[in-house]
């Protein structure tokens, strides 16, 4: 499987595809910390939405990146869905399949190297949004010193660990989608309209659907949990739902035939 990784990232590691990746990094970090300090309120918290007394607590320096992420989901699954798409499409999957012909080794190394960059490229976000929001906060009255303590250091760290966790569930939806269906438009069209327009309509009318889809399960994880969904639930269900469609997508890689 070494050799794969390898592979994989000697090509998600080319100097354009790096630029672009640390652009969007550094836009991020400009963005959403201004985005989230400049529209909190100073009243008491409601929900969880942030306020400036949340902010100047020792998550306050993580709250943005957490936020900013909760709504990549949907990006992540898109990227990785017409990456697997286009090694079909493009005729490099048998290509791959015949340099190294232990599929499931295949499959794991390819996602092993674009996890890894994955969480590279979110460390590099965190804490770029870390230091954006430190140079915001203060404008806004923002105390930011309890952002430097053990405590804050413990915050910062759960939220990057969550997520990622978010990240490569969505990353693993995204690969069972572009293994199984392999064609572009029908995967990228399946995978948006169900976790984009269906699994929100459904929602709104029917109170379960936050419990029980696995795109909003993921949503509210990304955000820490919800009223409706504790993190606990959302993160442990959402990713067994990833795990479960990756499992499927592995089996059908193995024993379906590879001809383009």
């Amino acid at each position: 499987m070494t050799h794969v990784v390898h592979a994989q990232l000697v090509r998600l590691a080319r100097p354009r595809a790096l630029l672009a990746a640390l652009a969007a990094a550094l836009l991020f970090a400009v963005v959403v910390p201004a985005a989230v300090i400049l529209s909190a309120g100073a009243g008491p918290a409601g929900g969880r939405a942030p306020t400036l007394t949340s902010l100047a607590g020792p998550g306050g320096g993580a709250e943005a990146f957490a936020l900013g992420v909760s709504f990549t989901g949907l990006l992540v699954l898109v990227l990785v869905t017409a990456v697997f798409t286009g090694e079909f499409s493009r005729g490099t999957m048998r290509v791959m399949v015949m340099r190294e012909p232990r599929r499931l080794r295949l499959l794991g190394g390819t996602m092993a190297a674009m996890l890894g960059v994955a969480a590279a490229l979110l460390a590099v976000t965190a804490a770029l949004a870390w230091a954006g929001s430190a140079a915001i906060a203060p404008g806004r009255g923002v105390p930011i010193g309890d952002w430097l303590t053990a405590e804050a250091l413990g915050e910062d760290l759960a939220a990057y660990g969550r997520a990622l966790a978010v990240v490569c569930c969505w990353a693993l939806i995204g690969m069972a989608l572009g293994v199984s269906l392999r064609v572009t438009p029908l995967a990228l069209a399946a995978g948006v309209a169900w976790f984009g327009p269906f699994e929100h309509i459904v929602a709104d009318s029917w109170g379960g659907g936050e419990r029980w889809f696995p795109g909003l399960l993921l949503e509210a994880a990304a955000a820490g949990g919800t009223d409706a969904v504790p993190l606990a639930r959302a993160l442990p269900l959402g990713a067994a739902y990833a795990l479960a469609a990756a499992t499927v997508a592995a089996a059908l890689l193995r024993r379906r035939d590879v001809t383009a």
